[in-house]
């Protein structure tokens, strides 16, 4: 992350909660849909190739979803 980015967000972090609300809407309606995806591809593409170089492994749905189910409720 930029030098630019962190002091965005930490000015961010000054407004009040509305203000900020009001910042992130800004910025979400600057993102075209075609630009998301893109940037979402991109993730995907990174992620599959952490796991085609074992950098990464796959976990069966159900263990994901009790990690999720734990990490909501606080514990592991």
């Amino acid at each position: 992350m930029t030098a630019t980015v962190e002091n965005l967000k930490n000015e961010a972090r000054q407004l009040s909660v509305r203000e900020r609300e009001d910042l992130a809407y800004a910025i979400l309606d600057e993102i075209s849909p075609d630009e998301l995806m893109e940037e979402q591809m991109k993730i995907v593409a990174q992620r599959m190739e952490n796991v085609r170089l074992g950098k990464s492994k796959l976990i069966p749905m159900e263990e994901a979803f009790r990690r999720m189910d734990a990490a909501a409720n606080g514990s592991r």
